[in-house]
């Protein structure tokens, strides 16, 4: 007599997408959650090196205070940092049939990369820069599974990692933006000349002979590296889900920039527009409701780019070519 077979509703790794556990795996998925369980009380507990006594010993905590730190002092972007780690995970969640199917045998030599990553902890610690010691706390994860799992769990775990280190808060890249500052404001002083609206200044200063010599500056969220780089977490993020190939990738990232670079030029142009007809430099079109507007359409138009059909879109532009073509 045949034995019955289980229905995969009753079976909870067939629910989840997973496969029944061996004896070798729970082994080292146990061996995993403890190397994670120590990773963790090592960075609450020793994690960070800069100003303790302000910040406490736990990175965690330097972490969320550099989050709202980077809200008072540099938009909004970096508030909501938490969210780039769930990200990350929901990555790993798309791919969990991949990684299982990819598992392999233990790499040993890959133990050599997390001791790597530990000396980064501990000259992250010595020097006081919390952020390196953060980074390594990003890589050491997939290390582990690289060296439980095998190379190809790795690589599937690359995409989600990336995401994972924009919760890095590298806010001395900004001062490396400045120069795409001065383009932005320059290109916003000079759709202010084509539609007639007098300015002077240099830089990101506007100043308005026109209206009392009203002065404005040009800064915020929209005129730093934070947003371009939260769309490229998102874009990546896209990717992940959507299994997008790598060339698809890179378009989306430089759609991602081009739309963003645009909006910012017209926001500093509606800046300069209002200023001039009120001559009220405090109440130009600014602050995070306006900031999270011009995030929405660009991840807008992100999403609906990528949900279109490249072959799709090639096949129509060859059939209109050829209507036209036509004597």
């Amino acid at each position: 007599m045949n034995a019955s077979v289980p229905s995969s509703s009753r079976v909870p790794h067939a629910r989840f997408g997973l496969s029944p556990l061996r004896g070798a795996d729970v082994y080292r998925a146990v061996m995993f959650a403890m190397v994670i369980g120590l990773l963790f009380l090592q960075y609450h507990l020793y994690g960070n090196g800069h100003d303790p006594a302000t910040y406490s010993r736990s990175a965690f905590r330097w972490l969320g205070f550099m989050w709202d730190y980077m809200t008072h002092f540099g938009g909004i972007v970096y508030h909501a940092g938490w969210i780039f780690p769930v990200a990350a995970l929901s990555v790993v969640w798309r791919r969990r049939r991949a990684l299982r199917d990819a598992a392999g045998g233990p790499v040993l030599s890959a133990a050599g990369l997390i001791l790597l990553l530990e000396f980064f902890h501990w000259a992250g610690i010595k020097s006081q820069q919390t952020r390196l010691s953060l980074i390594a706390l990003v890589l050491i994860p997939p290390a582990i599974c690289w060296m439980l799992y095998g190379r190809k769990v790795a690589r599937l775990l690359i995409l989600p990692t990336l995401i994972a280190l924009f919760i890095v808060p590298l806010n001395f890249l900004d001062s490396l933006f400045f120069p795409v500052q001065e383009i932005i404001a320059g290109a916003g002083r000079l759709l202010m000349a084509g539609f007639g609206i007098e300015t002077t200044g240099a830089g990101s200063y506007f100043t308005f002979p026109a209206a009392g010599r009203a002065q404005l500056q040009a800064s915020g969220d929209l005129l730093s590296i934070y947003p371009y780089l939260t769309l490229a977490a998102f874009v990546l993020w896209i990717s992940g889900m959507r299994d997008l190939s790598r060339g698809r990738t890179v378009f989306l990232l430089a759609e991602s920039t081009a739309v963003l670079f645009m909006l910012s030029v017209i926001w500093v142009f509606m800046m300069g527009l209002w200023v001039s007809i009120t001559g009220r430099p405090e109440s130009a079109p600014r602050g995070i409701p306006f900031q999270l507007l011009v995030y929405g359409i660009t991840m807008a138009a992100v999403w609906f780019s990528q949900r279109l059909d490249p072959a799709t879109i090639k096949q129509h532009a060859r059939q209109w070519i050829a209507q036209h073509q036509q004597p």
